[in-house]
């Protein structure tokens, strides 16, 4: 969340870069001793995913500063999380969902929105989202 900040906010892109690589660290330390840790998949999954959807000549770039992305992988990262995350389970759900209309899997992404609908009902964005991707409104039982 802070290389977010550092890089929408703050335009502080390099910056930005160094906390991912600390995430990832992060990450990779508590899944190596807690390997079904699955909330920490969601820093990995969302850097591999938004460093692999640069251009190539970003990526080449940032390739020799050892900063390396994969968006199937990201991708799949965050589903571990989306599945299986105690803490961080609806946070993945949410970015799962935007990389799966990014990359024009609807399915993926109106399944994940339309759980979340369900689960927050008075959340207007995600029906509205759910919307956009399936081209209908989702019809949601009122809260009781």
């Amino acid at each position: 969340m802070e290389s977010d900040a550092e890089s929408i906010l703050q335009k502080k892109h390099m910056s930005a870069l160094k906390r991912v690589k600390e995430a990832n660290e992060y990450a990779k330390r508590l899944l190596a001793q807690h390997p079904d840790a699955a909330d920490a998949y969601i820093a990995p999954g969302i850097a591999n995913y938004i460093i692999g959807s640069q251009s190539a000549g970003t990526r080449f770039t940032l390739w020799f500063g050892g900063i390396h992305g994969d968006k199937k992988l990201g991708m799949e990262q965050l589903a571990k999380t989306a599945e299986n995350g105690l803490y961080l389970k609806p946070f993945a759900k949410i970015v799962l969902a935007l990389a799966a209309r990014r990359e024009k899997q609807d399915a993926l992404a109106q399944e994940l929105l339309c759980e979340l609908t369900e689960q927050y009902p008075d959340n207007e964005l995600f029906a509205s989202e759910y919307a956009k991707a399936s081209g209908m409104p989702l019809q949601v039982a009122p809260a009781r």
